[in-house]
């Protein structure tokens, strides 16, 4: 699922203390751990309940809260999320995704799909959470002890360059 789009589509006039509470929210906000387990990329990721699980005791401490409204349309299906503040300012945005119907996956069961998804990279987004590792980094992580996780060095060797990409490389 890499066509997702998120687009801002309508925010308080103003912003300020909204803006304050997120910086202060977001300087406490560690990785997300990745308890899940994708079978067919055989990788690890954060699942929803691994963002909130890191999100939810900043955004309480700092006046904030979010709101997840389901929505589809045409050949997507996604969320409106509210982002907003006991100020009374919020932002308000709609994460779609296209809908995909693999084998043995029903209608419904394609918009949970994308309403999971959808949750977890707008949220994420909106607060700043890492997970630690992107499928395209190779990044190892591990807990870092303190309810979050750190990088870890890899201790695979690097295979060697052939000629033309060193030459490559020294020009580049």
């Amino acid at each position: 699922m890499n066509d997702s789009t998120t687009t801002i589509i309508e925010m308080s006039p103003q912003l300020n203390e909204i803006f304050a509470a997120l910086s202060a929210a977001q300087s406490s906000i560690k990785a997300a751990k990745k308890t899940g387990k994708n079978p067919h990329l055989r990788n690890d990721y954060a699942k929803l309940e691994d963002v909130w699980q890191v999100v939810r005791p900043a955004l309480g401490k700092h006046g904030l809260s979010v709101i997840h409204l389901t929505t589809t349309r045409d050949n997507e299906a996604g969320i409106i999320q509210i982002l907003g503040h006991t100020s009374g300012q919020y932002i308000k945005s709609e994460t779609m995704l296209p809908l995909s119907q693999g084998r043995g996956i029903n209608p419904a069961q394609a918009c949970g799909i994308c309403f999971s998804y959808a949750r977890r990279y707008a949220i994420s987004g909106a607060l700043g959470v890492c997970t630690g590792e992107d499928t395209d980094g190779a990044v190892q992580t591990r807990d870092d002890g303190d309810g979050g996780t750190v990088p870890v060095k890899s201790r695979r060797k690097k295979a060697p360059m052939s000629k033309e990409d060193k030459a490559f490389a020294d020009r580049v």
